[in-house]
């Protein structure tokens, strides 16, 4: 859970409190179009964010279909117009539902009937290349490439699909946190496997793990990395091939847990599947030839420690009525030289309502952020001065509303960063809504379960998700 959840979870599981009580009604334009439907899938993935992307540069544009994913993992409701021309499916933020961790930025190409780190892989490969892939990829499933690999499928589809995750994830926690910059290296990853026939060699039985393209991937993709404005993530040196090892050692560790959970020559993926697995500085430490990453690698991560309501007594609930304020403790990793500072940066708040899948956007542009260089006790300073809050409902009958928006400075919060803790007035981010946005926000219905995804850009904000239930 990473920092920029601080600016928006506030203004947002505030805005819970109003926004997802709007009633339905509307209609949707007449005319041609294609209803498109699938999953997103690590495990299944409630509330993410799926678009058709026409332009490549994986966000949601204003031209461009979307919708959210169910609570598990399904969407059934992408409005693909005619002449909507080529698209690519992407899907941002959710949870997880099986690990319950924030989902992975992962795409499909159009036609796919599962969102997964395969069909990322797929999507990425050059076109003269994915018929080959996904024939291989085809005989390494037992099946089809986009098969969903949470159940029950075959140990060397699982592993691939499980070590391409926990590479993202080692990378995300290292600062990697832009949507770009993952891709890139899933980019990367499918690239050197199909260099090396990888996967042709493991269906064959001349192989049996990826660790040693995933190794090759990391090293070839660090440049791009470290060219990267807002990944604030760094190799010394001449330590590629040593940072690297690291990275394949976890491949390894991923493989070896996937492969001890079979049974009968398959995988089924349950929330006790990875719990095997060791972390990176047990790996480094039971290992002698590696390298502690802190030895050889900088980075910045802004992170989020916990987000609790409080009611008029200070007193932790979870009752929309009695909640009042919430409590955000934030904190940063920064083993760099200097100060890093961040201006343009954009927190974006996404909630869906698990059982109407109505959901709302909240965007804050223009926030200025910075993280002293002081590792796990780094201080944050955050600026709102300049900052502009818009925000976007869709009702369960596909109708959208949408804000004007709202410039800061915004006179909500009680900083105290001292501490890095924030505090944030509900009664003022309602008062705000009602008086200055639109009407539709002032009402108050917020009982049931919500999907909640945090994300950033233009800074190393990790993304961050929760599930919430809010009682009468």
């Amino acid at each position: 859970m990473r920092t920029w959840k601080m600016m928006t979870l506030l203004l947002l599981l505030g805005l819970v409190l109003c926004t997802l009580g709007c009633g339905d009604g509307g209609s949707r334009s007449a005319g041609t179009f294609e209803t498109v439907t699938g999953s997103v899938v690590q495990g299944p993935v409630s509330g993410a964010l799926v678009i058709a992307d026409r332009n490549g540069n994986y966000l949601l544009d204003a031209n461009e279909a979307s919708t959210y994913t169910d609570e598990n993992g399904d969407f059934n409701d992408l409005v693909i117009p005619d002449n909507y021309g080529n698209y690519v499916l992407v899907s941002i933020g959710g949870v997880d539902r099986i690990t319950q961790k924030p989902a992975l930025p992962m795409l499909a190409p159009a036609g796919a009937k599962n969102i997964t780190p395969i069909t990322t892989m797929v999507a990425l490969a050059p076109a003269s290349q994915q018929a080959a892939l996904i024939a291989d990829l085809n005989d390494l499933a037992g099946g089809s490439y986009d098969d969903d690999p949470s159940l029950g499928a075959p140990v060397a589809f699982v592993s691939l699909v499980k070590t391409v995750e926990e590479t993202l994830y080692l990378m995300k926690g290292l600062g990697v946190t832009e949507v770009v910059d993952q891709v890139a290296i899933v980019k990367e990853i499918s690239s050197q496997i199909i260099a090396a026939d990888t996967v042709a060699a493991i269906v064959a039985g001349t192989e049996v793990t990826v660790s040693s393209a995933v190794e090759q991937a990391i090293v070839a993709v660090l440049p791009v990395l470290e060219q990267s404005e807002t990944t604030s993530f760094s190799v010394t040196a001449g330590s590629e091939s040593s940072f690297a090892a690291v990275v394949k050692a976890v491949a390894l560790d991923v493989e070896s847990v996937v492969a001890d959970s079979a049974v009968a020559g398959s995988v089924t993926e349950t929330e006790t599947l990875l719990d095997a697995a060791q972390d990176v500085d047990t790996i480094i430490a039971n290992d002698a030839t590696l390298v502690p990453i802190e030895n050889i690698a900088t980075s910045v991560v802004l992170n989020l420690d916990s987000v609790t309501l409080l009611d008029a007594s200070d007193v932790e609930t979870t009752s929309a009525g009695a909640a009042t304020q919430v409590k955000v403790v934030l904190n940063a990793f920064n083993n760099t030289a200097a100060t890093a500072n961040y201006t343009g940066v954009s927190l974006t708040l996404s909630i869906m309502d698990q059982a109407s899948l109505r959901s709302v956007v909240f965007k804050l542009a223009g926030v200025a952020l910075s993280a002293t260089p002081a590792a796990d006790a780094s201080v944050l300073g955050v600026v709102l001065d300049n900052a502009t809050l818009t925000v976007v409902a869709k009702k369960s009958d596909g109708t959208q509303i949408s804000t004007n928006s709202v410039t800061g400075a915004f006179e909500l919060f009680d900083n105290n960063y001292g501490n890095n803790e924030l505090l944030l007035n509900l009664d003022e981010v309602q008062t705000l809504f009602a008086d200055q946005v639109a009407a539709e926000f002032a009402s108050v219905n917020t009982v049931g379960n919500y999907t909640i995804t945090l994300q950033g850009a233009g800074a190393p904000i990790e993304a961050a998700a929760e599930n919430v239930t809010i009682v009468p």
